[in-house]
């Protein structure tokens, strides 16, 4: 496999360790495709574009956006403001512990095929609207450089 495989699949992983409550989803590239059970709690990966980066010789370089996704059901009230800003903070506070995680020295354990890891920018708490309900998620995104040596 390739380097970019493998750390998105570390990355899959990671998060279903820090988020033992929340399910994968299975399109996180069209959140309202999935069922509403599993936007209510989960987590998905998106994989961006790709530009190629100077490289080492023999080596080809590139970086790639890479998104991770993090939904959460608000429950409407009309009178009563508090379930949403309460499910705006759990997700601000998800998004930081993916932040952190991934950002840490090591933490993904694939320093050697990772040359890069930045985060560059989340999208703020948006709707999303599911078959019966809607849900707060936000995007992080961050730009992951890879090396592939040619074959």
């Amino acid at each position: 496999m390739s380097n970019v495989s493998d750390v998105l699949d570390v990355m899959r992983l990671k998060l279903a360790t820090l988020f033992p409550d929340k399910l994968e989803m299975s399109n996180p590239y069209s959140l309202e495709q999935n069922q509403s059970i599993i936007l209510e709690n989960a987590y998905g990966v998106k994989v961006g574009p790709a530009s190629l980066v100077e490289g080492e010789f023999c080596n080809y370089s590139s970086q790639r956006e890479i998104g991770i996704i993090l939904t959460a059901f608000c429950p409407k009230t009309d009178a009563d403001s508090t379930p949403f800003i309460e499910t705006t903070k759990s997700l601000l506070d998800d998004a930081n512990t993916v932040v952190g995680n991934f950002m840490a020295n090591n933490q993904l354990d694939v320093e050697n095929k990772i040359r890069i890891l930045d985060f560059t920018n989340d999208s703020g708490i948006s709707f999303v609207y599911g078959e019966k309900y809607s849900y707060l998620y936000i995007e992080l995104s961050f730009n992951l450089t890879t090396s592939e040596v040619y074959p």
